[in-house]
This record gives structure tokens, C-alpha cells and sequence, in this order.
């Protein structure tokens, strides 16, 4: 398994492995025009197999946050083909990702906004922020980081953490 950026040619792929989880109410091409919005401050990595098909995906974004002194990077659009669910592959994805992060020896913040339940995330060094930066009951605000940083976001308010992406 290799986790990579994603070539332009497997984007239409990837969002409709997106679709199929989040559709929202949108229709595909609703769908497709929101994410792309993401596309132009977010990297997008695949998950492939040796055959170089794709099993997983998800965005790193830079999240636009002036008023905190460390770099915040939001992961969305986690996702797993419907074939591979239940396999294990999502938990490999994001132990790969977060691997190569160690060795690029990333200081900085990881946020996330489970939608499935935040215990899943708690392997990888997740945890929820303090109830009064959660927005959304239905969408718990996680973030990976050192017992510093987590200590510093505590005292910021809800304005300060940014908003679902």
C-alpha cells in the first residue's frame, strides 16, 4: 500500500467515493463544486493498492487561523472505498500519514471534525476539545498536537477554532 498525492485524473474517483459517504442533500454536482473549493488551499492524498487503485482518501488543509501561534492543519474528507470498508485501511491510511508526519518532523496542530465516533480517532492521538470549542454536537472538533499546544488551544474561544471544512 502506498499513500501519495492525488493525480488530477483521479479526482472524479475520489469524489465519487465522497458522494457515496456525505452526499448531504447535494446533488454530485453540488457535491463536487463544494470540494473543489478545498482543492486551492489542500492537499489531497490517495491510499492505493499495488494494482494503484484507489482505496482511501482524504485532504490536509492549512486552516486560515491569524489569531493562533501555531500552524493548524485540518484533515476532511476521510474515506474509504465502500469495497475496502471494515478492513482495516482507513486505520493504516492515517498511521502512514501520521508516520510521514513524524519524520518530516511536523510541529503542527491536526484538526478534525468526527463524524463517526471520536473513539476511532483516539488511536492516533486524537482527542476532543473542551465542550465549550465544541460547535456541532453531531461533529466533535478533535485535534492532534503535544500536551502544550492542546493546553494552549483550551483557552482560546469557540471564534478562535475554525468553523466544519
Amino acid at each position: 500500500m502506498l499513500l501519495r498525492k492525488i493525480k488530477s485524473e483521479e479526482l472524479a474517483e475520489v469524489y465519487q467515493m465522497g458522494y457515496a459517504a456525505w452526499p448531504k442533500g447535494r446533488t454530485y454536482k453540488e457535491y463536487v463544486r463544494d470540494n473543489q473549493k478545498e482543492e486551492t488551499y489542500g492537499v489531497r492524498y490517495v491510499y492505493v493498492n499495488e494494482e494503484n487503485q484507489i482505496i482511501g482518501s482524504f485532504i490536509l488543509l492549512l486552516l486560515q487561523t491569524p489569531r493562533l501561534k501555531f500552524a493548524l492543519h485540518g484533515i476532511g474528507s476521510v474515506v474509504v472505498h465502500q469495497l475496502y470498508q471494515r478492513m482495516g485501511y482507513g486505520r493504516d491510511m492515517l498511521e502512514d500519514f501520521f508516520k510521514k508526519m513524524k519524520i518530516e518532523k511536523r510541529s503542527a496542530i491536526f484538526m478534525l471534525y468526527s463524524d463517526i465516533l471520536p473513539e476511532y480517532y483516539h488511536q492516533f492521538g486524537f482527542k476532543e476539545l473542551p465542550s465549550h470549542l465544541q460547535r456541532y454536537p453531531q461533529s466533535i472538533a478533535m485535534v492532534n498536537c503535544s500536551e502544550s499546544q492542546y493546553e494552549y488551544l483550551s483557552k482560546q474561544s469557540i471564534e478562535d477554532i475554525p468553523a466544519y471544512f
